[in-house]
């Protein structure tokens, strides 16, 4: 009678096993390769929202047990796709271990295990998490998760500072120069304007540096303009630079500096004797400059730039020619005379024009 017994419930055991592996295929066993790791079962389901910006994560893998393809517990890799598109590497807050796993086909057939632990879940949009494991034969099996989390994404104030012009030569004593930076609120999340104070920490040889307003109100994105006075002072040393330093009123950790280098030289520089046509006419668009130099020493170069509407500066250099000419204006002692001459395109609104001569 034992005997009998022991057929039966062998009998039985391999038909639930044949009805399992049978009834499965139905919903995508078919298609999958049971020799390669696979997950049955995951938590948290797919789409989950989980605001409070951490998630319990388990998978649960199987794999056909006929040795060697046992799954490989050291073999975990979980990688989090943020929001933003980058990437971080969460496996080391994950782990294995070896379990039963109901919804593995035919259990008396397959390693289990189950690959569990804790990530954040930042807010913005999607987190995909993508989870490999391997077995003992080295097969491995991938499987896709996507959970968000719907809170807003914490505000990070923040500001830029761009100096305009990354360097500039000037005559030792020589006064009123000026130099603009563009100060940029580059915060995201926040609400309302955001003020920053301004400041001119200006380095030796950049002198009496006065900027435009002492703060300045800006929108998320917003930027604005803004001048930095000095004189040049008188060397050693030679080298300097003029700053603008802009902070967050409420934060004085947040803060940029922008910063012109300065150089100042002891020698006899360009004079600007005329340009044509007057300074402050309408014109235009399109419009012909002439720049008249006299010099004591010899004049081999020029330089031309075009600041737009505050903004945005535009070399010219290329379209202008520079020739040597008489001209009556210059005294005996300017020996050197040179004319630059060139056609530009004036765009809408103001058009700052920087004529450099050396």
């Amino acid at each position: 009678m034992g005997v009998v017994t022991g057929r039966i419930h062998g009998l039985t055991k391999w038909l639930v096993a044949s009805a399992l592996l049978l009834g499965m295929a139905g919903v995508g066993f078919a298609a999958r390769s049971l020799a390669t790791p696979f997950v049955a079962a995951h938590s948290p389901a797919a789409g989950s929202d989980h605001p409070s910006g951490t998630a319990n994560v388990m998978f649960d893998w199987c794999v056909e047990a006929t040795p060697p393809d046992s799954l490989n517990g050291n073999t975990i890799d979980v990688m989090v796709q943020r929001p933003d598109g980058s990437n971080d590497d969460v496996s080391s807050s994950f782990s294995y271990s070896p379990t039963f796993v109901f919804d593995c086909a035919a259990p008396d057939l397959f390693s289990q295990g189950r690959v569990s632990g804790t990530i954040t879940v930042e807010p913005g949009g999607n987190n995909v998490i993508t989870a490999k494991l391997r077995d003992y034969s080295n097969d491995q099996g991938t499987f896709t998760l996507t959970i968000t989390n719907s809170s807003s994404p914490p505000a990070e104030p923040d500001v830029d500072v761009t100096a305009l012009k990354s360097s500039v030569i000037r005559t030792e004593g020589s006064t009123g120069h000026r130099e603009d930076f563009v100060v940029e609120n580059t915060s995201t999340g926040t609400s309302g304007n955001s003020v920053f104070n301004l400041s001119t920490p200006c380095a030796p040889i950049a002198d009496n540096c006065q900027r435009q307003q002492s703060s300045v109100s800006l929108a998320e994105g917003e930027k604005d303009t803004i001048w930095v006075q000095y004189d040049a002072g008188v060397s050693p040393p030679s080298t300097g630079s003029v700053r603008l330093k802009a902070t967050l009123d409420t934060d004085s950790s947040i803060h940029d500096t922008g910063s012109t280098s300065l150089t100042v030289t002891t020698s006899t520089v360009p004079r600007l004797d005329a340009v044509t046509p007057a300074v402050d006419t309408i014109l235009d668009a399109q419009q012909t400059l002439e720049a008249f130099w006299c010099s004591a020493t010899t004049l081999n170069q020029n330089h031309i730039e075009v600041l737009r509407n505050g903004s945005t500066i535009d070399t010219l250099t290329s379209a202008f020619t520079w020739t040597s000419n008489p001209y009556f204006n210059c005294s005996p002692s300017e020996t050197s005379v040179g004319q630059s001459k060139g056609t530009i395109t004036l765009l809408p609104g103001d058009n700052e024009i920087s004529f450099e001569a050396f």
